[in-house]
Parts: C-alpha cells; structure tokens; sequence
C-alpha cells in the first residue's frame, strides 16, 4: 500500500490531470464552503482521489506539502485526518470530511464568532461575579451555565478554574497598588483588627483601615486577610500587624486601633505605633449584659452516677473553654480580673460553628419529646391550670364562708400578694435574683430547642406566627417607627451573638400566647401524643415568669439599640460612642416608678456597665471620644456647656502642640488645602442616614433621655476674614444647633473652608470606629467564602478573595 501511494505522489500526469479541477475548486469561498457541509459527504465510493494525492512529498523528511499554499502537514500512512481536515476547511473538498470534523468545524466556527478583547472583557466580568458573590471558580463551566451562555453568547464558554486562578493574583496586586496609592492623599487612618479560625483551624488577622476622603464620604476596607501560624503571643501579633500597615507605607497616618478584650490581642495593639486603642463598645455591651445577670453561669453538673452535684464557679472557668463569661470566676475575683479571661474564651468560642452547637445548660437527650416520665401521663394541662398550679393551695376553709370574693379572686389576690412579696425578697439578695434569671434562661432555652428539634411544633409556631404578625408588630414595635418583623419563629441566643438575648426574650414575648397554647393546650391545638406532653408540662412558665421575660426584654432594648447604632459602618461612631454611653447611664441610673423588676435588673447591669465603660477606660480614650461627640453636629447638642469647655480646652492646647511641630503643621496646611480644594464639589447624603436615624431616635426614647435638641438659632452671616481657633468654636457651636447640618458629612462638606483646624480634627477623631464590626463582618463573609462546600480553597486564595471582595 505504501509504494503504491509513493507511486501516485510521484505520478505527474495524474497531477497535471486534476490540475484545473482544483483551481476551480479554490474559487470557492469560505462562505460557501460552510453551507455545503451535509452529513453524507464521506462517501468513499464517490473519491476519485485518496486525500495524499493532492500532496507533494518534502525531500528528506516525513512532511508533504501542497503546491498551491505551500502548507506542510506530517505525513502518517495510518492516518491522514490531518490532510482531510485541510482539504475540506482551505480548499473545499467537504467531501473528504469525516461527521466529526464536520462537527469540530460548527464549534470551530460558534468560537470563532467571539472576538478576543471581548471574550477577555467577557471573562473580566465573570471573575469579578464570581469574586463578588463568593462563587465556585468552576461556576460558568457547569452545564447548565453553559447552556445559558450559548442562549445570550453563542460561541462563549466563560473562564475555567484555571483561569480564575491565574488571573487572582493579578487582581490581588492591583487591589494593593490602588490602595496605596488611595492611602497616600489620606492624612488619618483608624483600623480595627481580629482573629479568626476556619473549619479547618487556619487561622487567620483580619485589619481593616477607616477614613474619610475630602468631602467627608466615610470609607472601610479590608486591607488585610492572611493566614496567621504559631502562638497568638502578643509580640508576635504586634509584629504581624505593623508589618502589613508598613508594606502600605501608612505607619504615620494611623489614629486609633479598635479591639475586643482578648489578653493577647490586647497588649500587642496598646503601644505608640497603632495609636490611641479603643476597646469595641459591642463587645463591652454584650459582656455588661451577660455578665451582670449571669446569664451563662453554669451552677450544676451531672456525675456518672446520675447525682446533681454543685460545682465552684472557678472550676467551671478552668475546665470549660466555651464560656463567654467572666461571672463564673469567684466572688472573691476582683472586677478586673473579670475582664480579660471572659474575651480570651470569646476568642475560643468564635472558631465554633454556631449552627451545629448545643446549649451546654439544657437537656441534649435527643429523643426527650418521646421520653416517658414518672408522673401521671393522662394528665393534660389547659390554660385554666395556670392559675390553680402557681396559686397557693394551702388557703383556710374560713374563706370559703366568705361571700364578698369569689374563689378566683380569692386566689388571685394572694397570688399577687405572693408574687409580691417574692419581688421584695429577690431585690433585697442579689445572688438569688441572678439565680431567678438563670433557672428562668434554663426553661426558655430548653422549651425553645424543644420546638425547634419538632417539626411539628415548628410548623405550628411558625402558621401562627405568619397568622398573628400584625401582632407581633405591634407587640415589638410599638410605634411602628422600625421595619416590620419578620421573624419566623423563635430562636436561641448565643453567648458571642451580639443581642440575640434580647431577640430571643422579645420575640418569645411577643409569642406568648402562641407559648401558652404549645405548654397549656398542646394536644388540642397541636396535636402532640401523651408522651410528648408529659415533657412539655414541665417547662410551664407562669405570669411571674412573663413579668421577668417583659421586665428583661424592656430593660434589654436600650442595649440592643445602642449596638445597632454603633455598629455602623457608613457614618461616624466614636462621637455616637460618648453620646450613647451617656444614654445607656441615664437609662440604668434612671428609676421608673411602680416598676420594681425593672429597677432591680438595672441595678444589676449597672455595676458591670460602670467597670466595663468608667472604671477600664483611659483618660485618652475618653477625651477623644469627647472630641469626636463635639465635632458631630448630631451628638453637639447633647454636651453640657462643662463638656463643652473642656473639648475647647484640649483642643487649644492640642493646637499649640501641633504648630510647634514641623512635621504636624505640614499635615495640618496639607489637610487644609485639601478642604479648599474639594469646597467646590459637595457629595450626595448618604443611604444609610435614615435608618440611622431611626435607629438612633428609637434608642434615645428607650432610655427616656432628658437630653433634648437644642432650639434652631439662625447662622451668622460668613465673614471672608479667616476665623482663630476660638472663633472656630462659637461659628461650630452656632450652626450646629441648626436642625438642617445635623448629618456628619453634610456639615462638614458645607464648613470646611470656614472652620479649617476643626475640620482637620474632625477628620481625625471621627474616622475611628467604636466597634470591631468590620472585622467581624469580615469573618461572616470568609466563612461563607471558605464553606465546606470548598474545602480545597487555599490560605493565599481566600486572602485574595477577601481583599478583593469590596
């Protein structure tokens, strides 16, 4: 068979034969060509040549060519796919095509139809959806996007997983480069930073940087993400944290430092280098609350035996590295010893997965719906039984003689007088009131997982619930001021998860009928079996218990909205921390008559509030939150004139400092061309200021504050005359008062050129944020990044992925 093709390639007359049949053939374009193309063109009975007929042998080599293009191709006697495929794509012999070529070809073409700096533009935007969203790289190569592409692209087939990842890093340096360059017209920097651990136990230090720009817009962005390895010993985090504000060339420009109380992370931010350090006003808030009722105080535990035996509160701190509070020390630890273990165990806690953990207080025993009990099973309680269960059943006979009161009334009222009597003796012991609370979450948390691990209880809850919402509105939000609740059924709360006891308090509250209905009348409204409401009936909350569940919730709301305030990110929160901080004081110190419970919890949180945000703040810490409450226009007005007079004080004086020093008076001019220079141009309001607002206004009528806002005075008229700094303080206090500046930005932008060294300072004091919620924000959104169902995400990718998620 071979010499026989070697004869036929050597065969010039048979060449010259098909010469002209070629030419003409060539003639064909390649428009034409593809409408030709049909499925039976393969058929060997009509080749009147083999396909190396057309070819030409290449002198020494194992390469033919073809005459009229002058195309070399290898030559395999076994296969000759190759000449096919360019007789039949250049020259128009679709006749020598095999079906799968034929194919090749109509993908060949779909491919071609994108051109290349579309299909990079094309790819571009993909990778940032998919950075964007935290999708799997793999995402546009699924069948069913690909079938979407070839609807909207036909021919366009989205990057591969390499082609995600190649392009990251690329992405990542410019993140970097842009931000330095951002960092280098920026005069004040404020950070926050944090630790966290993935499912996987990588560690890893989050810092976020916090500024404003010239005209005052507010600006957050991670500018760290990476995988820390060793001990978290204070030295080595202060390390890793100035060498990445170093490698940003900002080490100069940085203000303040935002941290929760963990020891480690505690003393590595306290120095010089990272600027005034702010404990996060959340986490303070959550630990006055868990702390000051001992909500997470483990009293007893269970022995092999099945024996209840009583533990020490300081072995409980040793030996349990889940607890999130500082109360289960001694009573002889002293309150400063309080402070730092409880945050070093929320550091412990955070590396968790809140969804898949267990209540360590409450009863696990998964099947204790079905348990049987001891008591009498054909017992089923109704919501008449509530009455004659907490009543006393000891009353005299003698009173059945009396005709003026019925027997229910008769038990009422000494119910009343009991319950009475029972509020006077918790408010007067402490240690038993703390108890009251405890054994009071023990019941609530136990009845909630209960509902939640049936499905029928949750279905029940959850239709009455949706049937009900108007109520619930109603009952959570009585002024309608906030947005609709949207709960769908109650909830456990979580020693780390800032507020959820409140939430779990309100919404239980707000569901008490739908409560009672589940504990008094469940088979009737449920449809539960005999088993399942023996359990049941024992976590019967009667109307003392409702009257704490409603006391804590009020006392609670405050605090709830105070962290919602403070965890802004797109607003100033330093100068809302002084100012709610005050509130919150008034809120504790401030005694509602004929509200005995109430007065009673406040007393309580009002000694933890007093160590956590008094006794273990610096004076420079509370100076600049001084400082910023005065540059807010919003939170000016709330100063006392003493206030007042010190923030001037300080800041003359800080003034004076400043132009002694060479290098700070540059800043300052440099600070001040910048205000004139961007005067011309003022940005929009932010998004974020109504529901701030709300927020902010629904907090300050919970603490029933009796700060009032200052009555509107009309501006002076602008002198062209450049102000000294005390005529910057009465023109600030002036046009402050005026109810149209009260937004942060809006004044600013409106008066800088007028008040240029406050404006600097304003600049200065107000970027720092009061909570670490950025940082915490960072770890919610990494998680999500790094879930399980990507397990094979890289250390280095996940840094990419957060830096770039902006």
């Amino acid at each position: 068979m071979e010499c026989s093709n070697t004869n036929n390639i050597h065969n010039s007359n048979s060449f010259e034969n098909h010469e002209d049949e070629e030419q003409n053939l060539l003639n064909i374009s390649s428009a034409s060509t593809d409408t030709i193309i049909v499925e039976d063109f393969n058929n060997k009975k009509s080749l009147q040549k083999q396909p190396i007929e057309y070819f030409t042998p290449v002198n020494g080599t194992n390469r033919v060519k073809r005459s009229i293009c002058s195309r070399e191709y290898k030559y395999n006697p076994l296969s000759d796919t190759n000449l096919r495929s360019h007789l039949g794509f250049k020259h128009g012999f679709c006749w020598y095509l095999y079906p799968s070529q034929i194919k090749q070809r109509e993908n060949f073409e779909k491919k071609a139809s994108v051109l290349p700096h579309v299909k990079k533009q094309l790819d571009t935007a993909a990778i940032k959806c998919i950075v964007k969203d935290g999708l799997p790289f793999g995402t546009f190569r699924r069948p069913g996007m690909q079938n979407f592409l070839d609807v909207i692209k036909p021919g366009y087939h989205g990057p591969s997983r390499q082609t995600v990842r190649k392009n990251l890093d690329k992405m990542y340096q410019e993140r970097r480069c842009s931000l330095k360059e951002k960092f280098k017209t920026v005069p004040f920097i404020s950070l926050t930073t944090d630790l966290w651990m993935n499912s996987r136990r990588h560690h890893f230090l989050v810092i976020t940087a916090h500024y404003y720009n010239e005209h005052y817009e507010t600006f957050s962005d991670v500018i760290s993400f990476r995988s820390f390895r060793g001990r978290h010993l204070s030295a080595r985090l202060k390390k890793f944290i100035f060498h990445e504000i170093k490698k940003l060339e900002i080490e100069s420009k940085i203000f303040s430092i935002t941290t929760d109380n963990g020891s480690d992370i505690k003393s590595a931010t306290s120095s010089q280098e990272f600027g005034i350090r702010f404990s996060c006003d959340a986490h303070n808030i959550n630990r006055t609350i868990s702390t000051g009722l001992d909500l997470w105080k483990k009293t007893t535990s269970k022995s092999k035996k099945g024996e209840t035996a009583t533990v020490t509160s300081s072995s409980t701190t040793s030996k349990t590295t889940a607890t999130s509070s500082s109360s289960s020390t001694s009573k002889t630890t002293t309150p400063n010893e309080h402070t730092h273990d409880s945050d070093d165990d929320t550091e412990k806690s955070r590396l968790v997965d809140v969804d898949v953990i267990f209540d360590e207080w409450v009863n696990h025993d998964e099947n204790y719906l079905n348990d049987e009990d001891d008591g009498d099973g054909d017992y089923i309680p109704t919501l008449g039984d509530q009455d004659e269960t907490d009543s006393c059943s000891d009353t005299s006979d003698d009173d059945d003689n009396n005709t003026t009161l019925t027997q229910s009334q008769k038990d009422s009222r000494i119910q009343d007088e009991e319950e009475q009597e029972e509020i006077e003796q918790l408010l007067l012991n402490s240690d038993k009131f703390k108890n009251k609370i405890s054994n009071l979450f023990k019941k609530i948390r136990t009845l909630i997982k209960m509902i939640t691990k049936s499905s029928i209880l949750t279905t029940f809850v959850r239709n009455e619930i949706k049937r009900r919402q108007i109520d619930l509105d109603v009952a959570i939000n009585p002024d309608g001021n906030e947005e609709k609740t949207k709960a769908s059924d109650f909830i456990n709360d979580f020693y780390i998860r800032w507020n959820s006891t409140f939430i779990m308090l309100a919404r239980l509250w707000a569901g008490q009928q739908i409560v009672n209905d589940i504990i008094y009348s469940p088979q009737s409204y449920v449809g539960l079996t005999i088993k399942q409401i023996k359990k049941i009936r024992s976590l019967q909350i009667n109307q003392f218990e409702w009257e704490l569940i409603e006391s804590l919730s009020n006392v609670l709301a405050p605090f709830y909205f105070a962290t919602k305030c403070l965890s802004g990110r797109q607003y100033p929160t330093l100068s809302l921390s002084y100012w709610t901080i005050n509130n919150l004081y008034f809120h504790l110190t401030n005694e509602k008559p004929n509200c005995h419970l109430e007065n009673g919890l406040k007393n309580l949180l009002l000694d933890k509030f007093n160590l956590y945000f008094i006794t273990n703040v610096t004076r420079e810490q509370r100076c600049a939150k001084l400082i910023a409450a005065y540059l807010d226009p919003f939170t000016l007005s709330d100063l006392s004139a003493e206030e007042i007079n010190e923030v001037e004080s300080m800041l003359m004086r800080l003034t004076k400092d400043i132009s002694n020093s060479k290098k700070s008076t540059t800043s300052i001019s440099s600070e001040h061309v910048q205000s004139q220079s961007g005067s011309s141009s003022s940005s929009s309001m932010n998004s974020s200021k109504p529901s701030k607002l709300s927020t902010i206004n629904r907090f300050r009528m919970l603490c029933r504050s009796s700060s009032a806002d200052a009555e509107t005075a009309p501006k002076p008229e602008q002198k062209a005359k450049p102000f000294t700094l005390k005529q910057e303080f009465s023109f600030h206090i002036s046009t402050s008062t005026s109810t149209s500046s009260k937004d942060f930005q809006t004044y600013w932008n409106e008066n800088k050129t007028r008040l240029p060294i406050l404006a600097s300072y304003a600049r200065r004091y107000n970027c720092a944020p009061s909570t670490s919620a950025a940082s915490e924000s960072a770890f919610s959104v990494a998680g999500y990044v790094d879930r399980k169902q990507r397990a094979s995400l890289s250390t280095t990718t996940l840094r990419y992925l957060m830096l770039l998620k902006q």
